[in-house]
């Protein structure tokens, strides 16, 4: 996306701001729209059965290009599977209808392709993202287990394995 495209998106949206600790998109809610986060920050969170909360990640401005959320809804047109919340006093958000953005993909052909492939990437980059902390989470719980069990049992060694009981190496 160029920052004519977003100038002419921005140009389109609502602007708000939200004090901390405020929802912008509650779980569950029914949306057409794209935020993007241009002041602040904002955390991402789901509430489990027992009404626990996780936060599953957190935006801030300038870390990002152009920091946006909401898209997943935006793409699928299902309620939101998580809830967005200002994290900092004076969160700046803008708020594009999915209408709005469908009528300008109309007038400048360009800017759907190019709008779309930018959600493909930022959202590659998400999953990557998780991905690698899910593998890290993984390992470590692995390691840890493995670490747990032999220090319960000193009996295992290799010996006991059955390496050992069909020979060692076999050709």
């Amino acid at each position: 996306m160029t920052q004519q495209d977003w100038d002419l998106i921005l140009s389109n949206a609502k602007y708000e701001t939200f004090p901390k600790d405020v929802p912008i998109i509650s779980e569950g809610d029914t949306f057409q729209r794209i935020f993007q986060l241009s002041k602040g920050a904002c955390r991402v969170e789901t509430t489990d059965a027992s009404k626990n909360k996780r936060v599953l990640a957190k935006i801030r401005h300038g870390e990002d290009s152009q920091p946006i959320f909401g898209e997943i809804s935006f793409l699928e047109n299902k309620p939101a599977s998580a809830s967005v919340i200002s994290d900092m006093e004076d969160t700046g958000v803008y708020i594009l209808e999915g209408y709005l953005f469908d009528v300008l993909a109309e007038h400048y052909p360009g800017l759907s392709g190019r709008f779309y492939h930018y959600l493909a990437q930022m959202l590659s980059k998400r999953l990557k993202q998780r991905e690698e902390v899910g593998l890290e989470l993984t390992f470590s719980t692995r390691s840890s287990s493995r670490r747990k069990k032999h220090s319960r049992d000193p009996s295992l060694s290799l010996r006991d394995s059955k390496f050992e009981e069909n020979g060692g190496c076999q050709e």
